[in-house]
């Protein structure tokens, strides 16, 4: 969150009504950069976001929907969406996805190892291995 503010040149928004970036901010560059790297294809486009006026004086950016930002100027969100953009472009790259590009080497192993697991739950509970009640069994 730090990048972003310093990037934007906006602090985190304490509420709504206030400028600012939300939390969702970071959040929504996290979400395309695993989604444009989970399905291969580049999926992400400027049209996703929008800048709307909330009330007097003050606009919001959403990135589908999300509110993103709030600023007391449109040319503030503007250069708020063109950071989120290049934050974006930057952690697509492969160099500098760290942590994610592991995850994505790692995401067929993880398939596997759940279809396993929730096979074997399933014999378990076809067994009735587990004698009792819990809070899913009816009364």
């Amino acid at each position: 969150m730090e990048e972003a503010e310093k990037q934007s040149e906006l602090k985190v928004a304490e509420d709504s009504a206030r400028s600012g970036l939300t939390e969702h901010f970071v959040r929504g560059i996290y979400n395309v950069v695993c989604r444009e790297i989970f399905s291969g294809y580049g999926s992400f486009g400027e049209g996703a976001y929008g800048i709307n006026q909330v009330s007097n004086g003050l606009y919001e950016l959403s990135l589908v929907r999300v509110i993103i930002a709030y600023a007391g100027q449109k040319e503030i969100l503007e250069r708020c969406r063109q950071v989120h953009l290049s934050m974006i472009d930057h952690y697509l790259k492969p160099e500098n996805s760290g942590e994610l590009a592991h995850v994505v080497q790692l995401y067929p192993q993880l398939k596997e190892m759940e279809l396993h697991i929730e096979g074997e739950l399933e014999k378990l509970v076809l067994r009735r291995t587990f004698h009792g009640r819990c809070d899913i069994c009816p009364d």
